[in-house]
């Protein structure tokens, strides 16, 4: 059986760095969007009679993948976040 080492601290790192993650990806994703705006906004100024590529545009910021979290915890309840150390966790 595993033993429970330290969890409430593990725990509470997990989470904080997990919120600062979150946050970093959100501040990504809007400076994304911002540019990809400006880019439709000068595509409209350049060219007002291709609808269809400024639809496009438009929707293909609507339909972004959304990137995922992924951080393991290892037996002793350390947190693993570098993918290299994943990698090799075996």
């Amino acid at each position: 059986m595993l033993e429970k080492k330290n969890i409430r601290g593990s725990v509470e790192e997990f989470r904080s760095r997990r919120r600062e993650e979150k946050k970093m990806l959100r501040q990504r994703k809007r400076e994304w969007e911002k540019k990809q705006l400006e880019d439709i906004g000068l595509q409209l100024s350049k060219d007002r009679k291709d609808l269809h590529k400024l639809y496009r545009k438009i929707n293909n910021t609507k339909n972004v993948y959304k990137s995922r979290i992924s951080i393991l915890i290892e037996e002793d309840g350390k947190i693993i976040i570098e993918k290299r150390k994943k990698i090799y966790r075996g």
